[in-house]
């Protein structure tokens, strides 16, 4: 399941840019096909393999409404727009073989596992530093001790208009 996210999150920033596009078409049929995919899948792989089977098609469906999304793009902008995603893609997939092997065995060590590969993934292929990481929490951290102070309070807001 937090793999299928973070290919949502890489794929919601080309929805974005297809819409802006005006490539609503584009947008349609890469939904569609992933609303089957994740029917079919599900139909297929739910009964023998239970949740595992569930986030399994999840993924594909994601993946599958990713790829529709990126081969027209692709087509249009070539491979240098898209090397910034091969990164992330290939840990995905590296974490996800990774989390597929060892259910079996140990089937909570797995998903545990799962986070862990695909960041050590992202840090050997140089998609992630330190500072990033640095960045992340940090800004983190701004964000849960700030937020009450920069928010205006409902009672200023409603009064606005009056």
């Amino acid at each position: 399941m937090l793999a299928s996210s973070v290919v949502f999150v890489v794929s919601q920033n080309w929805y974005q840019a297809a819409m802006a596009a005006h490539r609503q078409n584009l947008v349609l049929r890469s939904t569609l096909l992933g609303a089957f995919t994740n029917l079919i899948l599900c139909a297929l792989l739910v009964r023998p393999y239970g949740a595992a089977g569930a986030a399994l098609s999840t993924l594909a469906a994601e993946v599958a409404v990713a790829v529709a999304l990126y081969v027209p793009l692709w087509q249009e902008h070539r491979a240098g727009l898209f090397r910034e995603i091969l990164a992330p893609l290939c840990a995905c997939v590296v974490s996800m073989a990774g989390a597929w092997i060892l259910a079996q065995p140990w089937p909570l060590v797995s998903s545990a596992l799962c986070g862990g590969i695909y960041v050590s993934c992202l840090v050997l292929m140089k998609a992630f530093s330190a500072a990033d990481l640095r960045e992340a929490l940090s800004l983190l951290k701004r964000e849960s001790g700030s937020a009450d102070s920069d928010c205006p309070s409902v009672e200023s807001i409603s009064n606005v208009g009056a």
